[in-house]
């Protein structure tokens, strides 16, 4: 907690900001001055009226202080992330498609991870997302992606619907079209789902090597007739 003293009074200015509140400051603009009472505003005790009445660097100095508190992170124990069953990772995907400062507390939620400050829940799910991106490079072969490139790593953005559908039609493929085998193929954990995508997708390519070569032989047979 920080204490700011405006006009022989002394407010507080929550130095670790609960995510609610980090939700709040995400719709702020921090290098805008004409923003900064809204900043203030969001995670002090101070009446607007007095915001208000702040000189220039007297609100700098508050946004200041916020702003580092809003960088800071406090480590905590994380969760299993190898341990993430393949629905949890889809619902992950189509949540983080909605963006963090929209989802942050029902991302927490899908990660089993129980935290209602913003250093405690950033720290989370930044790790998260590290884990998440090398999970994509490990299966680059898989989705596709060059590992020499983080962009193609992050993809282009895609709507949380779009999300949703790509994944679901893995799943309905996956459980062969029957609803009855969706619920076990999302409790599967994420990387035997996976690797099993993987491998057929390594038996579906040298089967079409196969049968180009084929072609390519039957090509030239005829040719020589």
């Amino acid at each position: 907690m920080v204490t700011l003293k405006v006009d022989n009074n002394r407010y507080t200015i929550d130095g670790n900001p609960s995510i609610e509140q980090w939700q709040e400051l995400m719709k702020w603009d921090f290098e805008s001055h004409v923003h900064w009472p809204y900043i203030i505003q969001s995670v002090t005790d101070l009446p607007f009226y007095v915001i208000r009445e702040m000189d220039h660097e007297q609100q700098k100095l508050a946004v200041t202080m916020i702003a580092y508190a809003v960088s800071e992170r406090q480590e905590v124990k994380l969760p299993d992330f190898e341990g993430i069953t393949f629905g949890q990772f889809v619902d992950l995907e189509y949540l983080m498609g909605h963006g963090t400062e929209k989802a942050l507390t029902q991302i927490l939620d899908k990660l089993e991870a129980d935290y209602d400050r913003a250093q405690e829940g950033l720290y989370v799910v930044e790790n998260y997302m590290k884990w998440r991106t090398n999970l994509f490079k490990r299966y680059s072969a898989l989705f596709g992606l060059d590992q020499r490139s983080e962009e193609d790593i992050a993809g282009k953005p895609k709507t949380p619907v779009q999300i949703a559908s790509e994944w679901y039609r893995v799943i309905v493929e996956l459980a062969n079209d029957d609803v009855l085998k969706v619920k076990d193929i999302t409790a599967l954990g994420v990387k035997e789902v996976l690797n099993f995508m993987a491998v057929r997708k390594e038996k579906q390519l040298a089967e079409l090597q196969q049968l180009k070569q084929q072609k390519k032989q039957y090509d030239v047979q005829r040719t020589r007739r």
